[in-house]
């Protein structure tokens, strides 16, 4: 397989150890050349997605998602132009880029690509036709940066998946891309510049000692205006984008320096893990390079991962697998916002886990919920019957620090307990709470 047609727009780092193909990091650097290569005509960026991967791995055999990533990757590749541009962003994803493109190419390149994926495929002995969404997106504007495109691919894209054909081309017009979108464009250029970002870190306290056992690092962004972005309105959208790589080598790389080198002897920093994240190949190798940096040790034993529900479910079989080894090298792992998804006893006994975290919806008007009481009762002795630990997060009264107490609950977190904050103002004093110095924060 050629890795690229033309090699001018590639380095030799950041390959896809599979396709051979260039990652996220590598496809970003490379846009900008192509968008001033263009051309009078237009820039076709797109995303096709490779869908059922784990179900391949399951029913077909070991082995069988990646061959058919291969197989469509080596198909796209021997069909695209010599100056294009092909790269694997992710385990079910890969993104393409040709110059020179008019309004009617784009259309013949739709139909194209859509017949280049229809065409069936061998795989596990057996002829498949793969199940694949693509989105296009044709720029012609010369105002448009990357980060804009890039985001309304991942428009075009959501929007295939809704499609009988199951691909979407649009033009990359500004009345194309929502306000969600837009705060998306202008959140991967704060995290290219690195300007904007911060993680703060929320305490979380042992229940019996009341001292703090651990941090949850959260992100904060401000962006070009000054304003603060709410979490709630940037991060559901990078989720769904290859941007929650690079997201996450952030805060796995702040999270691990500011616990070393604020002083203050965290024992432990959690951090959440998207469903995208978990489901990489690479995960694994992603977080040791990311959280030990260039120590040379794999030493994760001060860094807890939280795992949503969702996240586990969507690719279980590879989940566990991460899962147990970075357990092997000392990370331990928490469910959160549990009682919200899918979980049962064969998820809880089967999955390699520490911790579940309890989500706020049963924490919050606890001492006025008779019910919602009930429920943690039986959380709690569920988790510790399976030797696990018990977070109540959203803790916000003295009513409710009480009572998830009374019910077993082993750790507690939420404003009552402390606020997320910078680490410049994780203080020594911090490290040994009482209710009331809690209340006083």
């Amino acid at each position: 397989m050629r890795i690229v047609a033309d090699s001018r727009h590639l380095d030799v780092a950041g390959h896809d150890e599979l396709t051979g193909l260039p990652r996220f990091e590598s496809f970003r650097r490379c846009l900008p050349v192509m968008l001033g290569e263009r051309g009078s005509a237009g820039l076709l960026l797109g995303i096709v997605e490779l869908n059922g991967l784990d179900s391949m791995d399951s029913h077909l055999g070991e082995g069988c998602g990646d061959a058919a990533m291969f197989l469509l990757a080596d198909r796209l590749n021997d069909t695209l132009p010599p100056a294009a541009l092909l790269s694997r962003i992710d385990h079910k994803q890969l993104w393409l880029a040709i110059p020179n493109i008019s309004d009617v190419e784009a259309r013949e390149w739709d139909a194209r690509l859509r017949s280049v994926a229809a065409t069936p495929a061998f795989v596990g002995g057996l002829e498949l036709v793969l199940d694949t969404v693509i989105g296009l997106v044709h720029a012609t504007s010369t105002d448009m940066d990357e980060a804009e495109l890039l985001a309304q691919a991942t428009v075009a894209v959501m929007r295939a998946r809704d499609e009988p054909n199951r691909t979407m081309l649009i033009p990359a017009v500004d009345g194309n891309i929502s306000a969600r979108y837009r705060v998306l464009a202008s959140f991967a250029r704060a995290l290219r510049s690195g300007e904007g970002l911060e993680l703060h870190h929320q305490p979380q306290v042992s229940l019996d000692s009341m001292s703090v056992v651990g941090v949850e690092s959260l992100i904060r962004w401000t962006d070009r205006t000054g304003l603060s972005v709410a979490p709630a309105e940037f991060i559901p959208a990078v989720e769904q984008t290859p941007l929650i790589g690079p997201l996450t080598d952030w805060v796995l790389q702040r999270a691990a320096r500011d616990m070393l080198g604020s002083g203050t002897s965290l024992p432990r920093v959690a951090v959440n893990i998207s469903a995208r994240s978990l489901a990489e190949p690479d995960f694994v190798e992603q977080v040791v390079r990311a959280f030990c940096g260039g120590s040379g040790q794999e030493d994760l034993t001060r860094l807890d991962l939280e795992i949503t529900e969702t996240a586990l479910m969507s690719a279980p079989d590879r989940a566990r697998r991460h899962l147990v080894v970075l357990r092997s090298l000392g990370a331990t792992v928490s469910l959160d916002d549990f009682g919200t998804g899918f979980s049962s006893l064969g998820v809880l006994r089967d999955l390699p886990l520490d911790t579940i975290k309890i989500d706020r919806t049963f924490v919050g008007g606890l001492e006025h919920d008779p019910t919602a009481r009930r429920l943690i009762d039986g959380m709690v002795d569920l988790a510790h019957a399976l030797d696990l630990a018990v977070l109540a997060e959203g803790i916000e009264t003295q009513a409710a620090l009480e009572i998830v107490a009374e019910s077993g609950c082993d750790i507690g977190q939420g404003y009552y307990l402390g606020v997320p904050q910078p680490v410049s103002q994780l203080v020594d004093n911090m490290l040994t709470l009482s209710p009331d110095s809690a209340a006083a924060q």
